[in-house]
């Protein structure tokens, strides 16, 4: 097999990986069959508190078993998901069903990054690691754009075919990882205290280095706003703006196009940490405060697509810096779980800190505190320069 022949593998299973169909219809389908909104709104935060919780140990399970087991078992968990939504609508099984997908996210994130990372290492291209997880998260979101509109269609055909869709998606992607194959790294498991190695990696990295914690915690604030302001506020602005419901999947699906296409020309950007630290947070800061003082529906949603494809560069940039910053293999998608793991967090509270805003502030006004949200942030991320770190 050739190493070009090993990146289109990688590339090809992340296309279909993440080829989620029924992501624009979720909450449309599940108010259908949960009568109950604060049901629903159950089922769509248990995803994001389950990612909280199993965020870490689930990266050192990856360092331990191997990043393809990790993968694998997203995989596997993501069709026992796609399944129950299929066969049943009781609620508390559509309950484990999101909880399970959580679940496979948190085994996906961070391991799979670190797959691509080590087998390009192992094939001596560790210096094409930055432009191989653009053109990923380039493809990726061509993926999503695609799904998003064809499961649109298909939910009008029939309300259980996008989660159909999905599954078969999914089982593609496990064929397609048995045929990639995992270059040996250097394993957590080799090491007769691996355990206490990766604590004392985690431990520097937020209590000995306080740079390296500030760097973390600053870049996922940055990112928990992007997550939490998209999911959370976005629909609200584009129906203030007049937006017809018909026209949100177009809209989602180009900014996911963005999104990707902001990580692929994120390569034409000179200084990844000035863009980290002052140029994104700027340029969405400069978005929100437009998005409060226009209400026409077609520049809100151009709007939108245009901090898609900021978030788009700054995600892939921040993974690069991330993975510069953490010099062990064997810890790699620790560190990288790290800091899912606090961006989840930081998303979750920031979602409940925006719904408590919109209830008593007008939502310009709680779109002109996100962009000061963002500044804050960019200024945090640039209060140091952060070295890499090694196991000792």
């Amino acid at each position: 097999m050739t190493r070009q022949a090993s990146l289109s593998q990688f590339r090809t299973f992340s296309i279909f990986k993440t080829a989620l169909f029924y992501v624009p219809i979720l909450v449309i389908y599940l108010k259908q069959v949960v009568e109950n909104p604060v049901q629903i709104a159950y089922l769509l935060s248990i995803k994001t508190i389950v990612a909280l919780i199993f965020e870490i140990p689930t990266g050192i399970i990856a360092d331990h078993v191997g990043r393809k087991t990790s993968v694998m078992i997203s995989l596997l968990l993501t069709t026992v998901s796609l399944s129950i939504f299929l066969s049943s609508t009781n609620y508390h099984l559509l309950l484990a069903a999101q909880a399970l997908f959580g679940l496979a996210e948190t085994f996906d994130s961070g391991a799979f990054t670190a797959f691509l990372h080590d087998n390009l290492i192992a094939e001596d291209r560790a210096a094409t690691f930055d432009q191989a997880l653009r053109d990923m998260s380039f493809w990726s979101s061509n993926a999503l754009f695609v799904a998003f509109i064809i499961g649109s269609f298909a939910f009008s055909r029939d309300t259980h075919l996008p989660f159909l869709l999905t599954l078969i998606s999914m089982f593609v992607a496990i064929a397609l990882l048995t045929t990639i194959r995992e270059h040996n790294y250097e394993p957590a498991r080799r090491h007769g205290k691996a355990k206490q190695e990766i604590f004392l990696l985690l431990r520097r990295a937020v209590d000995d280095s306080r740079a390296m914690s500030e760097f973390l915690v600053a870049s996922a604030f940055i990112n928990g706003i992007f997550y939490a302001s998209y999911l959370f506020l976005v629909p609200l602005i584009l129906k203030s703006a007049g937006v017809a419901d018909r026209y949100f999947g177009l809209i989602f699906a180009l900014a996911v196009f963005a999104f990707g296409f902001g990580a692929k020309r994120s390569d034409r950007i000179g200084n990844n940490r000035k863009f980290l630290n002052t140029t994104a947070p700027l340029l969405a800061f400069c978005a929100f405060v437009a998005l409060g003082f226009f209400s026409g529906g077609i520049a809100c949603a151009l709007l939108v697509i245009f901090l898609r494809f900021i978030w788009g560069a700054f995600n892939v940039i921040l993974g690069i810096e991330l993975n510069r910053m953490v010099a062990s293999s064997a810890a790699r998608a620790s560190v990288l779980s790290v800091s899912s793991a606090l961006e989840s967090g930081i998303s979750s509270l920031l979602m409940i800190l925006f719904g408590w805003m919109i209830s008593g502030w007008p939502l310009w006004v709680t779109e002109l505190c996100i962009g000061g949200l963002f500044l804050a942030g960019g200024f945090a991320l640039s209060l140091r320069a952060v070295p890499a770190l090694k196991i000792r």
